[in-house]
């Protein structure tokens, strides 16, 4: 008798092990389905979940250099935008400019309005340069103190906090480099100071490099001479230009003037009946002289190559009236155009370059998903049958009990 109740005992101790682990690998495959998950705890599967563990960092990473990347998307559209109404300020400026150079405007006070007028665009310019994106000013470099890096103060500009004038390389300016983001590009830093620029995206910019620094020493000479009221018509000049000497006759009026003038030659309209002429480079050489007509020289140099600068030198050359030097700032204003189209143009260059490489992250970011999905997430159909399965197991141990379990003196008390 002792030997069958003990197999009694292991039986009934057998079925109830058996019962417990199909009701643990039913649990087990419900919460998956309810979860989503492969498994809830890493002891569940240890290499599954350090690789998950790698995964899921490879995705915060992800994430963040997409946030970083659509900041600079932001800030590359702030700085284009204010570049290009700077542009279309300049095109206004020119020709302002042309308007104050036209010796038909008098002194006063057609000339004095025109000149405000320029100083207004400068101080348009100003306020755009000192824009202020995603919490930074964007073209003060490092800046982003609580003073604004381009500044007027008795017709001078300054670039945080020195003379625009003094350097003609902008980077010697004050906080003159500028900031970067983290877009996954393998950051790395040149030296102790100095990020790579290769490896990450620029969200700053260096506002004297894009508006320009520093004086043009090249001196410009302008010859001037009035025509006289006493119909001594034509006239003669002798020109030496470029090497190469020429004679010139017209009969007193612009347009036969500059129609004979050698190409390279700049002609200027003056008040009563006065005209100016130099060089269109600056740098040829230039020599007017002539027999009937009085010819007077001044000789400019140093002139700004800071756009703003130049505009109001070009304000203050409008209301004393020379009309020549007014012409040769608005030749100096449209020369600079070149600098901001090329501002423009990298700007564009980094917004196509932000697009690839939100492009690449986007990719990335899938491949990690996928990754993620495999070793975290069921196949849900798949586990769905085998929870079915393991239900059909489960209630089948249950039906067993009547033949496995002995019956207790309490089911017969009825």
């Amino acid at each position: 008798m002792a030997n069958l109740r003990i197999a009694g005992q292991t039986a009934t101790r057998r079925y109830v092990n058996n019962l417990h682990s199909n009701f643990f690998r039913k649990n087990e495959s419900e919460n998956k389905i309810i979860t989503n998950r492969k498994y809830t705890r890493a002891s569940q599967s240890p290499l599954d979940a350090a690789k998950a563990l790698k995964v899921r960092k490879a995705i915060s990473e992800v994430e963040t250099y997409q946030r970083n990347l659509e900041t600079a998307k932001g800030i590359y559209e702030s700085a284009e935008s204010a570049v290009r109404q700077v542009s279309s300020i300049m095109q206004t400026l020119q020709q302002e400019l042309i308007r104050g150079a036209h010796g038909t405007y008098a002194l006063h006070p057609d000339k004095q309005i025109i000149g405000e007028t320029i100083e207004t665009l400068g101080d348009q310019m100003v306020r755009l340069m000192n824009l202020v994106s995603a919490d930074r000013r964007i073209f003060g470099g490092v800046n982003n103190s609580d003073q604004p890096p381009f500044k007027i103060e008795n017709d001078t500009v300054y670039f945080n906090g020195v003379n625009v004038n003094l350097y003609s390389d902008p980077n010697m300016f004050p906080d003159s480099r500028v900031s970067y983001l983290d877009a996954g590009l393998g950051l790395a830093w040149e030296n102790e100071y100095t990020i790579d620029s290769q490896t990450a995206i620029p969200v700053t910019f260096n506002g004297a490099a894009i508006l320009g620094s520093g004086m043009d020493e090249n001196a410009v000479t302008l010859y001037r001479f009035s025509i006289p009221d006493d119909g001594t018509a034509p006239y003669t000049l002798d020109l030496t230009f470029n090497g190469t000497s020429h004679t010139v006759e017209f009969d007193g009026t612009f347009a036969n003037l500059q129609a004979n003038l050698p190409s390279g030659i700049i002609l200027t309209e003056l008040g009563s009946g006065g005209f100016s002429l130099r060089a269109s480079d600056n740098k040829s050489g230039l020599l007017v002289e002539s027999s009937d007509l009085t010819v007077t020289s001044t000789t400019i140099g140093g002139f700004p190559r800071n756009i703003i600068q130049l505009t109001l030198d070009a304000a203050a050359s409008v209301r004393a009236g020379t009309d020549d030097l007014t012409a040769l700032y608005a030749d100096l204003i449209f020369a600079a155009g070149s600098t901001l189209s090329l501002a423009i143009a990298n700007i564009g260059s980094e917004q196509a370059f932000i697009e690839f490489n939100q492009e690449r992250l986007t990719g990335n970011m899938y491949s990690l998903l996928e990754q993620q999905n495999l070793l975290e997430h069921p196949d849900l159909g798949s586990e769905i049958t085998n929870q079915k399965v393991l239900e059909m197991i489960y209630n089948a141990t249950l039906q067993m009990s009547a033949s496995t379990i002995p019956m207790s003196i309490f089911n017969f008390m009825r």
